[in-house]
């Protein structure tokens, strides 16, 4: 059965996003930088009421910043954003090599 989209399904704030976010995190990453400070930030603009959901991803690493941070969480956030999947460490498999 196929799925129709209502109209109050739909979301887009692609638009809004660009006028009043993305220069508040133009600023953010410019005092981050000033700062050191590595960050992640996600925001879904839209989304067309079926499964497809668009988000605009933002990040600073500690490798953007010249640092090593053991531990540092961005990275993890940015493969997961960008579609990879998690799996806690409780669940890896330790592989033995011959």
């Amino acid at each position: 059965m196929k799925r129709t989209v209502k109209e109050q399904d739909v979301y887009d704030k692609a638009k809004a996003y660009r006028e009043s976010v993305e220069p508040l995190m133009n600023e953010i990453r410019e005092q981050c930088i000033a700062l050191k400070i590595p960050f992640f930030a996600s925001f879904s603009v839209a989304a067309d009421g079926i499964s497809k959901v668009t988000c605009i991803n933002s990040a600073l690493t500690p490798t953007d910043l010249g640092m090593k941070m053991a531990n540092c969480e961005v990275v993890p956030l940015m493969h997961i954003a960008g579609g990879g999947k998690a799996v806690p460490a409780s669940e890896l498999a330790e592989i033995e090599i011959d």
